[in-house]
């Protein structure tokens, strides 16, 4: 994921994570910085080195703390962002261990069921964070919630009916 501002101080700041990998690009003014261990990078600026520390990820939110200057970059998914993906995870958690609703609608439940919910909600989160509208996010979120629901009807479909040969 990979944001750019403009800082009256810096110039123009861009940061770039890997989602997979979790590897982090910065430059500012174009110009790559330099890793020196774990979140500290290291930034030369009129002949001197200065420490530029990277503070959360795309998820949590990202901040830059440059000379005691903390620089945003990324802000942090708002609190209904967390609620609704919250949510949707118990209701498909509870929905998966009530066998009343299960004989109505089966989803699969345990760890399966567990990580397939976990990750619509990982989803919901991480394109959530590129939509600017609220509504739009709840959207998301709720779309995710449903399609992790669908998919764990899917594959209770097919234990069942795999257990019925």
């Amino acid at each position: 994921m990979l944001q750019t501002i403009n800082n009256e101080i810096y110039g123009e700041i861009s940061y770039e994570e890997s989602f997979w990998t979790g590897k982090k690009i910065i430059k500012i003014n174009g110009v790559q910085l330099t890793k020196i261990k774990g979140r500290i990078f290291s930034y030369q600026k009129d002949g001197k080195s200065i420490n530029v520390e990277v503070k959360g990820s795309f998820l949590t939110g990202v901040k830059l703390l440059i000379e005691g200057n903390e620089i945003l970059l990324m802000p942090s998914p708002k609190w209904y962002e967390y609620l609704i993906v919250i949510a949707g995870f118990m209701f498909n958690v509870i929905w998966s261990n009530v066998v009343t609703l299960c004989e109505i609608v089966p989803i699969v439940g345990g760890a399966i069921g567990g990580a397939l919910y976990a990750l619509a909600g990982l989803c919901a989160l991480i394109i959530g964070k590129n939509v600017k509208k609220p509504i739009l996010k709840i959207l998301v979120c709720l779309g995710f919630t449903v399609a992790g629901f669908v998919v764990g009807f899917f594959i209770a479909f097919a234990i069942i009916g795999a257990s019925l040969l």
